[in-house]
């Protein structure tokens, strides 16, 4: 059964990210709609890294209660 005409679906992003960088908070702006939440893993090893100062005008940003350590491509 599909949604009706006028109704909104919601959709949810899942990122993983190593780094807050430019290219990473502009696909956050990209992204920031009020149907969105947006869900960010950012890797432990990131000691720089600070939630506050992500902060978007319409979607919900979600963080896991746990950061882990992730290894990318192998290393």
């Amino acid at each position: 059964m599909g949604k009706g005409e006028g109704e909104k679906v919601k959709h949810a992003y899942l990122i993983i990210a190593h780094k807050c960088d430019r290219t990473f908070k502009t696909l956050l702006r990209l992204l920031d709609h009020g149907q969105n939440d947006i869900f960010i893993h950012m890797d432990q090893k990131n000691k720089s890294f600070d939630p506050g100062s992500l902060v978007l005008e319409k979607s919900h940003i979600y963080y896991p209660d746990k950061r882990i350590k992730v290894n990318w491509g192998g290393v």
